[in-house]
């Protein structure tokens, strides 16, 4: 039994988390932490068990392991703090601010000797788990095109705001939806080269943004995401005998298109629902911790994500403010 603490009581754990460990009986939820004591207090009171609202350094001792929702500008810092009282992590996407935060993280839990994963939750979606073998399945040979979109008007009911404050994060909608697609195209596909970025920011927070980049075997990829407008939310992966289709959102179902006939098809066995996909995301974190093996997405995992935001916005940084500002939404 998994005792654990959840570092940061936010929307994300209140949805998501909370429901999550408390449906699991592998793991006993012991506390909740965050610098709002009345907020802490209030959802432990929610869930309805013997579960205490306490400060950080009160931990020590009363888990194992600790969940970090917070935002990500504070988690290196946290890292250290938490990986100094010999306690395993399960961190919130994006891992950090920048590269150089995500690498203090890594060491501190390398030092400490303690697993650290990034909560890349869609990893655990049977349709993304089993991509690769789902194009070797259906015969649609060599992969040539690759395209990804997804967008709607923002609408994420944070407390805090972090997402769009220019002054916490070094990105916009890139950085805190768009890191979950990143992930998934740099697992399944590898490193990527010829990069071109654009977006809508003119030294703030973009809301639109696109990379086109090549994979290796000449491997075209495209990805646009939005947070002001609607897209279709959905991958899309052409092959030279035919092409594979699901939601971005997909638990399971995907499409395959041969010889222009479309099929709809459901990945055999693994999790169906949400709930079932963060549940399995969980067990993945503590086998890793009782078999002192690597969790499926590691520090070293979100660290490469986000160095290719990173990258995406350094480039950005080198061009010169267009004359005029553009029309909202275009980008340049």
């Amino acid at each position: 039994m998994i005792r654990m603490a959840i570092i940061g009581c936010g929307a994300i754990t209140e949805q998501m988390h909370l429901p999550c460990l408390l449906s699991m009986p592998e793991v006993t939820l012991v506390a909740l932490v965050d610098h709002d004591r009345q907020r802490s207090d209030e959802l432990a009171a929610k869930a309805g068990r013997s579960i205490i609202a306490c400060p950080l350094e009160a931990l020590s001792g009363l888990v194992d392991a600790v969940l970090i929702a917070t935002p990500p500008d504070v988690r290196p810092h946290m890292v250290r703090q938490v990986a100094d009282m010999g306690l395993h992590m399960l961190c919130e996407k994006p891992m950090a601010n920048d590269v150089a935060g995500c690498r203090d993280m890594i060491e501190a839990a390398r030092s400490a000797r303690r697993v650290l994963a990034i909560g890349h939750m869609f990893r655990f979606y049977p349709v993304r788990r089993t991509l690769p073998a789902l194009l070797v399945k259906h015969e649609l040979g060599r992969l040539v095109r690759v395209e990804a979109s997804e967008g709607k008007p923002y609408a994420w009911r944070s407390r805090t705001g972090y997402t769009v404050l220019r002054d916490k994060v070094p990105g916009g909608v890139l950085f805190n939806a768009g890191i979950h697609t990143v992930d998934s195209l740099l697992w399944w596909l590898g490193t990527p080269s010829n990069i071109t970025y654009v977006d809508d920011a003119l030294g703030g927070l973009e809301s639109n943004a696109r990379i086109t980049c090549m994979f290796p075997n000449d491997l075209h990829c495209t990805y646009r995401i939005s947070r002001t407008c609607h897209l279709p939310y959905v991958f899309t992966f052409h092959g030279e005998a035919g092409s594979l289709s699901f939601a971005t959102n997909s638990i399971a179902a995907y499409s395959v298109t041969t010889n222009a006939r479309t099929t709809r098809y459901e990945c055999d066995g693994g999790p169906k629902n949400e709930l079932s996909c963060w549940q399995d995301q969980m067990r993945d974190f503590i086998d890793s911790i009782q078999n002192r093996r690597d969790p499926l997405v590691s520090g070293e995992e979100g660290e490469r994500a986000m160095a290719l935001i990173e990258q995406c916005y350094a480039m950005k940084r080198q061009r010169p403010l267009p004359a005029r500002a553009p029309l909202p939404g275009v980008m340049w």
